[in-house]
Formats: C-alpha cells, structure tokens, sequence
C-alpha cells in the first residue's frame, strides 16, 4: 500500500522568524506542472506574503517575499476582521478596533464603549469569534486601551460561548456584531462620543487610552480620599478633588461599588453644587 502523501508542508518564514504550516492540494502530485507546486501564505502581525516552491517529494526548492499582494477573499465575516489596521507600534488602529465591534459606526461605538465600561468595571468579556487570531487582535488592543489596569478579558469561539456564560460578565458576538450577555448596566455617552469624534484620527487610539489614563487616575484618586475616612462626601467635591469631570461621577461610584465600596451610604449627591454649576 502507497503512503499517504503529507496534508501539509512547513517552511521557514525569515520574517516572522518562525514555521509557518501550507496546506497541500489533495490533488496528485504528478498533475503540477513541471512538477513544481506553488503555494502562498499570507499570516503575520503586520501580515506579509511569502510564496514556497515545493517538488513532487514535498521538499522546498524555494522562497521568495513579494513586497505586496492582493488577494480575493470570496467569503467574510461579519464584521470584516480581514483587513485590520495597524499603527506603527503594531497596535490596531482605533478605526479598525471601532469596525470590528459592527459596519455601522454608531452601533460599533456604543458596544466598544460598553464593553471598555465593562472592563474598567472589573468585570470579565469575552469575545467570541471562530477565527481566534482575530479575536485575539481584538483582546490584546482592549486591554492596551486600560494601560497598567488588569484588563480580564478572554476569547472564544461559537462551540465553547455558552460554556463562559458563567464566568463571564459580558460577552460579545464579534462575527453576529451583537451582545450575548450585556453584563452590568452602564452609562456610555461620554465614550460613544469621544469614540467618534477620534476615531478617524491618525492617533485616535493613543488619545483614547489618554482619556481613559485620566479617568483612571482620578479613581484612584477617589479611592484614596475614601479610604483617609470613614464618613460621608459630597459627589461635586469628590469630582473636584479628584480632578474629574461630574459628567464621568457615575462611572467612578460603579467602579468603585464594584470594589466593594458602600457607594450610598458613603458618598452624597449635591444638588445645589449641581445648580450652581449650570448656572
């Protein structure tokens, strides 16, 4: 009995520094032409292309780089993770990061925003899509977005989803564009709109994470001063000494009530600060 030819070959990728796996044709060897087969791998953060020339013995005659390639993806999904943009540090860009959450903008940006909430919240997403590759790219520009924070987020694909519904808070269906699990409720205007408004900047991520380092900062902030005492404060003060904007209040008492603070019977609303301040 003949063996079995190989399913695939390995070659060397001098530019990744690593072996990257060609899936052979299950067509006879014997019908290549000259008896060379030509195969083309495209893979790699940022991707490149790399074309390997393989004999009738399945040994590799040769390889070379082109500098560009176009290719026909006939199928996609949903939303096109296929054409992620990098900046120059290799981080998606924040367009890129936006689209991959839907096509429409104003949709995409209100579930970022939830899930950044989410994060900062301390709780756990999960980010589902088949091609994990692509929700890894997702996962590792979330958590670059929180900066220093612990950023707990994971990625799955459709047959493992439901399992994680138990220890995730919030997940979310990359190639549907849709919550399975929304998490905590959170207030996502002040993010949708910053959202937006950069994210056709050429440094739109990196002036996003700034914004999130601020509020951030601030948090902890607010925690100091709650832990100095055990009394009682008024939320405009809060606000102005931790150098916050009244408007992002909210957000810092779910943080904060997510790392256990009694966040109503510690922490008061002020009222007629809010009416001066309007005046």
């Amino acid at each position: 009995m003949a063996a079995q030819s190989p399913k695939e070959a390995y070659v060397f990728c001098d530019k990744c520094k690593q072996n990257i796996a060609l899936p052979l044709p299950d067509s006879d060897s014997s019908s290549r032409k000259g008896g060379i087969l030509t195969l083309v791998s495209v893979h790699g953060s940022p991707q490149h292309a790399l074309i390997a020339y393989i004999d009738s013995q399945f040994r590799i005659r040769g390889i070379e780089y082109p500098g560009s390639v176009s290719i026909r993806v006939d199928v996609q999904p949903t939303p096109d993770l296929t054409k992620l943009a990098y900046g120059k540090e290799g981080q998606l860009s924040l367009a890129s990061l936006v689209d991959s959450f839907g096509k429409k903008r104003k949709d995409a940006a209100h579930a970022l925003a939830h899930v950044v909430n989410q994060l900062m919240y301390h709780r756990v997403v999960t980010l589902v899509h088949d091609d994990h590759a692509a929700g890894e790219a997702v996962s590792s520009a979330l958590a670059d977005l929180l900066g220093g924070q612990k950023a707990s987020v994971k990625v799955a694909d459709h047959a493992n989803a439901d399992a994680l519904s138990k220890s995730s808070s919030c997940i979310y269906d990359l190639q549907q564009a849709r919550f399975m699990k929304e998490g905590k409720e959170s207030e996502t205007r002040f993010f949708e709109q910053i959202i937006k408004e950069l994210a056709d900047e050429k440094d739109g991520f990196f002036r996003l994470r700034n914004e999130l380092s601020k509020i951030l900062f601030a948090y902890d902030g607010v925690m100091k001063i709650l832990a100095a005492d055990s009394g009682k404060h008024l939320d405009t003060k809060l606000a102005h000494d931790a150098a916050i904007d009244l408007s992002l209040f909210p957000t810092l008492l779910a943080m904060a009530e997510n790392d256990g603070v009694e966040v109503k019977s510690r922490i008061e609303r002020d009222d007629i600060g809010r009416a001066i301040r309007s005046i």
